[in-house]
């Protein structure tokens, strides 16, 4: 009986030990891919950065504008730069995907824009070069050629702060009175946009009566202009006087949400004289 009591012991003792074990086994995993994964983000930001630091020369050439400390040529909404900047010659010879360089002054949002009208997700995780990327690259909405009524940019909200993460930070008015201007670098020049609404919302099921942001890529008449700029400002929960007016050219960035299942924080600006 004694004999028997000590069998049950050792093998309760054993099983502790071996559930212990895998629980420290499971530990060390999830610890080692969470550092992983930090370092790995790291590196991604970090190639970021290098690449904006090719991006952002310094230029002595009269008519330009400061982007981050560096000048820039600018160009107005009906006129284009005739010498293209050799940062964007070096970067499209890159990856004869790249678009334009997209950038929030005060902020950490300083990044490339990929355009692939024949797969739009392609750079959703895969960096500028076209790597395997957690981070992925901001695109451009593959249905309708960036630069049109309403060019539309997505970006992911990183939890390191990184990619469209700053845009959640226009909920607050002080923030957006601090940051109402978008700089947007293409081949036809550096273009400058001022925001005329921010807010959250998310992704409806097909056939909802509710207003879907997403539904209005190409804004061909005045009346689809109008209900998307409508919408857009009934959805900003403070006032912003600059708004916009059929003719305008639209520039929307979309970004990931967590206040509600698929939700969405979206920024839209027009493009304005310098």
């Amino acid at each position: 009986m004694a004999f028997s009591h000590h069998c049950l012991k050792h093998k309760g003792r054993l099983r502790l030990f071996l559930l212990l074990g895998v629980f420290a086994a499971v530990f060390c995993f999830c610890l080692v891919s969470l550092l992983q994964r930090e370092l790995t983000l790291r590196k991604e930001a970090a190639d970021f950065k290098a690449l904006a630091g090719k991006m952002h020369r310094a230029s002595s050439a009269p008519g330009t504008f400061s982007q981050n400390g560096e000048s820039l040529p600018v160009a107005s909404p009906n006129e284009s730069n005739t010498s293209e900047p050799t940062s964007f010659a070096q970067l499209s010879a890159q990856n004869s995907d790249y678009y334009g360089w997209l950038s929030i002054e005060g902020t950490s949002i300083d990044y490339p824009v990929m355009y692939t009208p024949n797969d739009p997700e392609h750079y959703l995780r895969r960096d500028f070069r076209g790597h395997s990327s957690l981070s992925g690259t901001p695109f451009s909405d593959g249905t309708v050629p960036p630069g049109g009524t309403n060019t539309v940019i997505y970006g992911h909200n990183m939890q390191n702060g990184t990619m469209f993460a700053p845009l959640l930070s226009y909920r607050s008015q002080s923030f957006y009175e601090e940051h109402p201007t978008i700089t947007l670098q293409t081949q036809q020049g550096l273009f400058r946009y001022r925001i005329i609404a921010a807010f959250a919302t998310e992704i409806l099921p097909p056939g909802s009566d509710a207003f879907c942001y997403y539904e209005y890529t190409d804004l061909q008449t005045e009346m689809q202009f109008a209900d998307y700029v409508a919408g857009c400002r009934a959805l900003t929960g403070y006032p912003i006087s600059e708004t916009a007016v059929f003719g305008d050219q639209l520039l929307t960035l979309s970004t990931c949400s967590y206040h509600t299942a698929n939700g969405r924080f979206v920024v839209v600006a027009k493009r304005c004289e310098n």
